[in-house]
């Protein structure tokens, strides 16, 4: 509901931690070293849908922002038999804008 979402910083995700970034959010990234750090034992859960696309993108057209970075030791997606989600790090209908 508040979005558009500013980040001036990192965001770093760490053990035990998960960033989750529901449906329809717009992440701005307002300098070239902002952006997303999962570290060891953190996961990232970007969960938009096929109507309501999450957007992660620079703060200007002409800009860019560091992009997300998975570190050694992050939590990797895990899949079931039917492809089902199980856990784990997961980035599904994002638009990922001007990553540097």
């Amino acid at each position: 509901e508040d979005s558009p979402y500013l980040i001036a910083g990192v965001l770093d995700i760490s053990i035990g931690g998960t960033l989750i970034i529901d449906a329809g959010s717009v992440l701005v990234f307002e300098t070239s070293s902002s952006g997303i750090n999962v570290n060891s034992g953190g996961q990232l859960l970007v969960t938009g849908d096929l109507n309501n696309r999450v957007v992660l993108k620079a703060h200007d057209d002409e800009g860019t922002w560091s992009g997300i970075v998975f570190g050694a030791g992050s939590a990797p997606g895990l899949f079931g038999d039917t492809m089902n989600y199980v856990s784990g790090s997961l980035i599904q209908y994002a638009d990922i804008v001007r990553a540097g």
